[in-house]
Protein backbone atom coordinates (compact mmCIF):
# COMPACT_ATOMS: atom_id res chain seq x y z
CA UNK A 1 0.00 0.00 0.00
CA UNK A 2 1.27 3.46 -0.85
CA UNK A 3 1.77 6.03 1.89
CA UNK A 4 -0.78 8.37 0.31
CA UNK A 5 -3.61 5.88 0.75
CA UNK A 6 -5.51 4.94 3.87
CA UNK A 7 -6.45 1.43 4.93
CA UNK A 8 -9.83 1.79 3.22
CA UNK A 9 -8.09 2.50 -0.08
CA UNK A 10 -9.12 6.16 -0.26
CA UNK A 11 -6.56 8.81 -1.04
CA UNK A 12 -5.99 11.10 1.91
CA UNK A 13 -6.52 14.84 1.78
CA UNK A 14 -3.88 17.40 1.00
CA UNK A 15 -1.27 18.03 3.65
CA UNK A 16 -0.03 21.55 4.28
CA UNK A 17 2.18 21.10 7.33
CA UNK A 18 5.90 20.62 7.46
CA UNK A 19 8.67 22.57 5.81
CA UNK A 20 8.97 20.54 2.62
CA UNK A 21 5.54 19.07 1.99
CA UNK A 22 3.86 20.11 -1.20
CA UNK A 23 0.15 20.53 -1.82
CA UNK A 24 0.10 17.15 -3.52
CA UNK A 25 0.37 15.22 -0.26
CA UNK A 26 3.45 13.46 1.00
CA UNK A 27 5.33 13.43 -2.32
CA UNK A 28 8.61 15.28 -1.97
CA UNK A 29 10.84 16.76 -4.64
CA UNK A 30 13.98 14.77 -5.24
CA UNK A 31 16.40 17.17 -6.86
CA UNK A 32 18.10 19.97 -4.97
CA UNK A 33 16.72 22.63 -7.30
CA UNK A 34 13.17 21.31 -6.92
CA UNK A 35 13.49 21.39 -3.13
CA UNK A 36 14.75 24.97 -3.29
CA UNK A 37 11.90 25.93 -5.62
CA UNK A 38 9.41 24.43 -3.14
CA UNK A 39 10.96 26.40 -0.26
CA UNK A 40 10.82 29.61 -2.30
CA UNK A 41 7.20 28.99 -3.28
CA UNK A 42 6.22 28.42 0.33
CA UNK A 43 7.89 31.67 1.42
CA UNK A 44 6.21 33.60 -1.39
CA UNK A 45 2.85 32.02 -0.62
CA UNK A 46 3.12 33.04 3.04
CA UNK A 47 4.18 36.58 2.12
CA UNK A 48 1.38 36.94 -0.43
CA UNK A 49 -1.23 35.70 2.05
CA UNK A 50 -0.02 38.22 4.62
CA UNK A 51 -0.27 41.08 2.13
CA UNK A 52 -3.72 39.99 0.97
CA UNK A 53 -4.90 39.70 4.58
CA UNK A 54 -3.65 43.20 5.33
CA UNK A 55 -5.47 44.55 2.28
CA UNK A 56 -8.69 42.79 3.32
CA UNK A 57 -8.40 44.38 6.77
CA UNK A 58 -8.03 47.84 5.26
CA UNK A 59 -10.97 47.21 2.93
CA UNK A 60 -13.14 46.22 5.88
CA UNK A 61 -12.08 49.32 7.83
CA UNK A 62 -12.87 51.70 4.99
CA UNK A 63 -16.21 50.03 4.24
CA UNK A 64 -17.12 50.26 7.92
CA UNK A 65 -16.24 53.97 7.90
CA UNK A 66 -18.38 54.48 4.80
CA UNK A 67 -21.32 52.65 6.41
CA UNK A 68 -20.94 54.80 9.52
CA UNK A 69 -20.92 57.97 7.34
CA UNK A 70 -17.47 59.04 8.61
CA UNK A 71 -16.18 61.01 5.64
CA UNK A 72 -12.83 62.22 6.99
CA UNK A 73 -11.90 58.82 8.36
CA UNK A 74 -12.90 57.18 5.07
CA UNK A 75 -10.74 59.62 3.08
CA UNK A 76 -7.73 58.98 5.31
CA UNK A 77 -8.22 55.22 5.03
CA UNK A 78 -8.66 55.58 1.27
CA UNK A 79 -5.16 57.05 0.93
CA UNK A 80 -3.64 54.22 2.97
CA UNK A 81 -5.62 51.56 1.13
CA UNK A 82 -4.58 52.97 -2.25
CA UNK A 83 -0.94 52.80 -1.19
CA UNK A 84 -1.29 49.18 -0.01
CA UNK A 85 -3.07 48.18 -3.21
CA UNK A 86 -0.47 49.88 -5.41
CA UNK A 87 2.35 48.14 -3.58
CA UNK A 88 0.60 44.77 -3.96
CA UNK A 89 0.32 45.38 -7.70
CA UNK A 90 3.98 46.37 -7.92
CA UNK A 91 5.10 43.25 -6.06
CA UNK A 92 2.87 41.01 -8.18
CA UNK A 93 0.59 39.90 -5.35
CA UNK A 94 -2.50 41.26 -7.14
CA UNK A 95 -3.04 41.94 -10.83
CA UNK A 96 -2.93 45.59 -11.82
CA UNK A 97 -6.49 45.51 -13.21
CA UNK A 98 -7.78 44.03 -9.96
CA UNK A 99 -6.09 46.82 -8.05
CA UNK A 100 -7.49 49.46 -10.41
CA UNK A 101 -11.01 48.06 -10.02
CA UNK A 102 -10.83 47.99 -6.23
CA UNK A 103 -9.40 51.51 -6.04
CA UNK A 104 -12.11 52.80 -8.37
CA UNK A 105 -14.91 51.18 -6.39
CA UNK A 106 -13.61 52.54 -3.09
CA UNK A 107 -13.08 56.05 -4.48
CA UNK A 108 -16.58 56.07 -5.93
CA UNK A 109 -18.09 55.04 -2.58
CA UNK A 110 -16.11 57.70 -0.68
CA UNK A 111 -17.06 60.35 -3.23
CA UNK A 112 -20.73 59.39 -2.90
CA UNK A 113 -20.38 59.72 0.85
CA UNK A 114 -19.19 63.30 0.48
CA UNK A 115 -22.14 64.17 -1.78
CA UNK A 116 -24.71 62.90 0.72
Amino acid sequence: MRRSETCAGRVTGKLRSGPLQSNEGIRMPHSVSARKRLRQNQKRNLRNRMVKGEIKTFMKKILAAIDAKKGEEARALLRETHAKLDKAATKGVLHKNTVARRKSNLARKVAALGAV
